[in-house]
């Protein structure tokens, strides 16, 4: 067995580790392949930051190109001597069997390389967490009835755009399952077409990831068409069309991270306090942490993971002199500090991982961490710079450790 260990998405050097052994049978040989890094550091900017690295070790293993150097022994495709092989992939002792001959195959069902990789970084990142071979068979067959891409809009709703009077609109539309193998789009109000699982999964591989298919720049007539299987009337259509510009996306990620943050607010209403701009959305937030307090303000940039800059309350520390000018001493030949200059240190610089994030979730996300703000400064190494004093040592807050409506604003911000 090969030991993995994979990084977790923040500063810390804190990782998630799994064992697996990789096997490649070719002309009736059984060869033991190393061919994965024993470290996986995430990519930052991709959707999901850790599958995403852990997927393209596997689509590189599966590129059908040899590599040897000290870290990598990829062999998984000998295109000189045989197009054909099988190769066993044992995570913790649940057995995988990839086969190459004119497609690509998993356990005896056809995919794509592509999907082979994907599946097989799911079950390895499962295998994180547990050592049961059941719940790994388990999340592997649950990977398999529904394609990751699926899943993924059927939570977060199947992007799609269109051109209307040369103006381009993205929109994202309701996805159900319908049968073991059938889903519905919704394209009208209440008003469904089917389609299936495999036509989802083409569809949404372009309107998510770009990969041009046949259903590559689909006007909604012809969406009609094919999730209805009938040729629209006009007044149909105008009636489609309305309902899609109804439901474009910028409107829907503003009014879900919306959602959000008003929910943050009847969780904690006595640790958190908002205020909003002339366009009635959150521009400044003021956060009560555990041993500190922050706020979050909108900060006005083009950055696709910093929109929101983040201020720790913080005195400022100056040494104490007495009336002649002299620096006054402790026991130990220390000088004597004062606090001074009480006021929001910062902006601290806190990326996130994904990029273009909404704001309202960078807002909630930020929060979220910053409620819990004693564990959150020990994975956030840029955070400790601007801490001057011990937790709770200086508050804004009062007594009881409540909001008061009158902090939120008349408080100098400090820029350090």
């Amino acid at each position: 067995m090969v030991k993995i260990t994979i990084k977790k998405p923040m500063d810390s050097n804190s990782v998630w580790s799994t064992e697996f052994k990789v096997t490649k049978t070719e002309n009736g040989n059984t060869i033991p392949l190393i061919h994965m890094d024993k470290h996986i550091i995430h990519l930052t900017g991709a959707k999901d930051p850790v599958h995403q690295a852990i997927k393209n070790h596997f689509l590189a293993s599966l590129s059908g190109k040899t590599r040897i150097n000290k870290k990598h022994y990829d062999l998984l495709w000998h295109r000189q001597y045989n197009d054909s092989w099988t190769i066993t992939v044992d995570i913790k002792g649940a057995l995988f069997l990839i086969s190459k001959g004119k497609r690509y195959s998993i356990n005896g069902t056809v995919l794509k390389r592509d999907e082979i990789a994907n599946v097989l970084a799911r079950v390895l990142f499962k295998s994180c967490f547990t050592d049961d071979i059941e719940a790994i068979y388990k999340h592997y067959f649950s990977i398999m009835e529904t394609p990751d891409i699926v899943r993924y809009v059927m939570e977060n709703r199947v992007p799609y755009y269109f051109y209307d009077d040369f103006v381009r609109h993205d929109v994202r539309l309701n996805v159900a399952r319908t049968g073991d193998r059938e889903f519905a789009i919704e394209i009208g109000d209440g008003f469904w077409g089917d389609i299936s699982v495999r036509s989802l999964e083409s569809f949404a591989e372009f309107y998510v990831n770009g990969r041009k298919n046949k259903w590559a720049y689909t006007s909604p007539y012809r969406l009609y068409e094919e999730l209805v299987g009938s040729t629209p009337k006009s007044s149909d259509l105008k009636v489609m069309i309305a309902f899609l510009k109804q439901n474009r996306k910028k409107d829907i990620v503003e009014r879900r991270a919306e959602k959000l943050v008003d929910e943050l607010l009847e969780q904690f209403p006595d640790r958190l306090k908002i205020m909003r701009g002339n366009d009635g959305k959150v521009s400044e937030m003021l956060v009560v942490g555990k041993g500190y307090d922050w706020k979050l303000t909108s900060s006005g940039s083009n950055s696709r993971t910093q929109a929101v800059s983040t201020y720790v309350w913080q005195p400022t520390h100056r040494p104490i002199r007495d009336d002649d000018g002299n620096y006054v001493l402790d026991d130990d030949g220390d000088n004597i500090m004062e606090w001074v200059d009480y006021g929001w240190k910062g902006s601290i610089c806190i990326d996130n991982i994904n990029e273009n994030t909404p704001i309202g979730d960078q807002f909630a996300s930020r929060a979220l961490a910053l409620l819990n703000d004693t564990f959150t400064i020990r994975m956030i190494s840029t955070i400790k710079s601007y801490l001057t004093c011990e937790p709770n040592e200086v508050r804004i807050i009062n007594e009881n450790k409540k909001v008061n409506n009158n902090e939120m604003s008349g408080v100098s911000e400090s820029k350090e």
